[in-house]
């Protein structure tokens, strides 16, 4: 679970996210067919890694784009300076 622009957001196992203002309504938002093992929160933006190197990023929790890792391993994080 990330928390982050006044929104909390997780992802499922069949690669579906769900994203909440308050934590007990949620909303179900379809960002990818890949399960995302770590979700994130980090420079105003959501991170969600997961399956052969998927990688999507969000501004708003909301819209999610696709952004290439040049990998085919799983991913479940992220680092940052």
């Amino acid at each position: 679970m990330a928390y982050g622009n006044n929104l909390f957001v997780i992802s499922t196992n069949s690669g579906t996210f769900l994203s909440s203002p308050d934590g007990t309504n949620w909303t179900s938002r379809n960002a990818s067919s890949k399960y995302h093992a770590g979700i994130f929160y980090l420079n105003d933006k959501f991170i969600a890694t997961g399956q052969t190197g998927s990688v999507l990023v969000s501004s708003d929790g909301i819209t999610w784009t696709s952004k290439s890792a040049n990998s085919n391993i799983d991913l479940s994080g992220i680092a940052s300076k």
